[in-house]
């Protein structure tokens, strides 16, 4: 059984694995795929001096605009949490409160193994019955429903009391 798997498992690294990735990589061009592209993993030396000054300067400001869309997500997903911390969404913190009241229930009266044994189950059974599934995720389903600070601003209703221009 061991040297059946063994054999299985050599059979598909030759077909599916590293080999026959750099054998394509190679066969297509002379140079591999990250040199190809020009802003991968290959030499920055090379990089640097085939690149031309504005060509520089739009890769550095491409750097730091994608670095602060990442902290702008990160605080983003901040934000909702603690917004709903603050019950600034009374659906969704409502919700929450239910859904963690009812973990604990079921935590409670339900051992851990069997919780853990039910939902293997069902991720087995959801992609056995369709192999082609595209599972959700149910928290960031969720997280996206939640306002952030500067959305909150935008929602928020003027006061009656507050000059109109």
């Amino acid at each position: 059984l061991v040297l059946g798997l063994l054999l299985l498992y050599s059979l598909l690294y030759m077909k599916y694995g590293r080999g026959y990735w750099e054998t394509y990589v190679h066969n297509n061009s002379m140079n591999p795929y990250y040199l190809r592209s020009g802003r991968g993993e290959g030499n920055a030396d090379i990089d640097e001096a085939e690149m031309s000054l504005p060509e520089r300067f739009e890769y550095m400001y491409n750097l730091a605009a994608s670095g602060q869309q990442s902290l702008d997500f990160i605080a983003s997903i901040g934000e909702k949490i603690k917004n709903i911390a603050q019950w600034k969404n009374p659906f969704g913190s409502g919700l929450l409160a239910i859904l963690m009241i009812g973990a604990s229930l079921a935590l409670y009266f339900i051992p851990i193994r069997y919780i853990i044994l039910g939902w293997g189950i069902n991720k087995f059974r959801k992609f056995g019955m369709d192999p082609h599934l595209i599972d959700n995720m149910e928290v960031e389903d969720f997280l996206s429903r939640i306002p952030s600070d500067p959305e909150l601003e935008l929602l928020k209703e003027p006061s009656r009391h507050q000059k109109r221009s």
